[in-house]
């Protein structure tokens, strides 16, 4: 296993590891209220209800909104992925007990064993798919931006109704994947993080772009990357990057507090009430967005 990966795992599990933290971490599920008497309603002195949340805080579990400290993202899918199958496991433990004493007893295979305690733990956590089979939401993490885009570019290339994608990095591939999907009559929002564009439109002011024949050309696609399709397109401040494709399956960049511009991660998910937080978050971003790009800096 990579060390890169094995870290960030760990800090996770440190995070949640004392007891007060995880009872924390429960109760941010429906959020703890930003205020003065918080600790003493937990039951904590201050010194430990502030530094166990600056834990959570920090390994990215629990961020504050407003008035309220909520789940992250990422710590809805620990929350229900792995948290809530955890506790089903430990209502399972006397199951387990006698398993391993049917075990060590000899008249079961191994086989045997295997199969009954996979039907076990299917009971207790996979979800129904449309077709009445048993399939268990698929997570899978990446640690890299090339692996990660690749990713998204094979998503984006089985959508067949709708992409939404908000996003912090300027890819062309990926543009020009979507551009793609967008003429076949597949619906897409794009949300341009404000910071990337005016990034771009600073290199141009620059003089760093009329390096290249097609410099004018290019900077209408920096200022409008979707240029000169018709996607739907705005503007805005992107928290972190994400996509959404047909509803079902959904991306989420992973953003390391302490180096917020860089890329660290990215959580994939075809969990369908993962989804549909996300797609309600990426609503109330499109609302608030511009359909305007930002003008060229005049400094």
């Amino acid at each position: 296993m990579d060390q890169q990966p094995a870290d960030k795992v760990s800090k996770l599990f440190r995070a949640i590891s004392k007891k007060e933290s995880l009872n924390l971490f429960l109760l941010a599920k429906d959020g703890i209220e930003a205020e003065s008497s918080a600790p003493q309603k937990v039951g904590l002195s201050r010194k430990m209800y502030y530094t166990r949340l600056r834990q959570l805080v920090d390994a990215g579990l629990v961020s504050r909104y407003g008035n309220r400290y909520s789940h992250t993202v990422l710590g809805r899918i620990i929350y229900q992925e792995y948290v809530l199958s955890l506790f089903e496991r430990i209502k399972d433990t006397k199951q387990l007990e006698m398993i391993e004493i049917l075990k060590h007893a000899g008249r079961f295979s191994d086989y045997d064993i295997d199969n009954f305690v996979a039907k076990i733990m299917n009971a207790a956590s996979s979800s129904v798919s449309r077709n009445g089979t048993i399939s268990p939401p698929k997570i899978e993490i990446f640690w890299s931006y090339e692996a990660s885009a690749s990713k998204i570019a094979r998503c984006v290339d089985l959508a067949r109704n709708t992409i939404v994608f908000a996003t912090r990095f300027y890819n062309e591939t990926l543009i020009n994947t979507i551009l793609l999907k967008a003429k076949s009559r597949v619906d897409v929002r794009i949300l341009a993080d404000v910071g990337m564009v005016t990034h771009y439109l600073e290199m141009e002011k620059k003089g760093l772009q009329m390096l290249d024949k097609n410099a004018a050309e290019r900077m209408n696609v920096v200022k409008d990357p979707w240029y000169p399709s018709s996607v739907n397109r705005r503007v805005t401040s992107v928290p972190f990057s994400m996509m959404l494709i047909d509803g079902k399956e959904a991306g989420v960049e992973l953003v390391d507090s302490s180096s917020p511009q860089k890329f660290t991660g990215a959580l994939y998910t075809n969990d369908e009430g993962i989804c549909k937080q996300l797609m309600d978050f990426y609503d109330k971003l499109w609302l608030q967005a511009s359909d305007n790009v930002p003008e060229k800096s005049s400094r």
